[in-house]
């Protein structure tokens, strides 16, 4: 067993870390749950503009109206509590030959490299974007070049790579 960086190599090849990622990354997954709520925001009210025509009560569509804009003022509360709990989010890595993981448990996103189609290596980090995902690994400066060159090894010859 040899440890080529800061990191941890286990006997299994696994390489663990972690690093205090950027706010804004943070951020973005706010702004998804967001857009997720106004989409169901938009079928209930939807909803209830149908049942509103159907039953000719005007009441169901203000009683509809008042049902969304609770529900997505909660959502905004709670995504702003989240975004102010910790001024400097950290994240785990897990990187072995054919994924990366980021996060612990259940919240854990595994992003497995023969299903990249663009990678994006910035100086902080290393952005892989498949079909349906993405993921940015972020690692401290003196181990970026060996994850850089242990995940461009790994990726696919067909995978657009970009460096900025």
């Amino acid at each position: 067993m040899v440890d080529l960086w800061n990191g941890i190599q286990e006997q299994n090849g696994v390489y663990r870390w972690n690093f205090e990622i950027e706010k804004t990354y943070e951020r973005r997954s706010y702004q998804t749950a967001m857009k997720a709520c106004l989409i169901v925001a938009a079928c209930v009210f939807g909803f209830g503009v149908v049942f509103t025509f159907m039953t000719q009560d005007l009441m169901i569509l203000g009683i509809m109206s008042v049902c969304v804009a609770v529900y997505l003022l909660i959502a905004l509360i709670i995504c702003r509590m989240f975004d102010r709990l910790d001024p400097g989010p950290h994240m785990s890595y897990e990187l072995t030959d054919t994924c990366v993981k980021a996060g612990a448990g259940r919240s854990a996103v595994t992003f497995r490299f023969r299903k990249t189609r663009k990678a994006v290596v910035r100086k902080e980090y290393i952005e892989l974007k498949g079909a349906l995902s993405s993921l940015r690994v972020y690692a401290p400066a003196d181990i970026m070049p060996v994850v850089r060159t242990h995940i461009l090894n790994r990726i696919p010859g067909k995978a657009d790579i970009r460096f900025e």
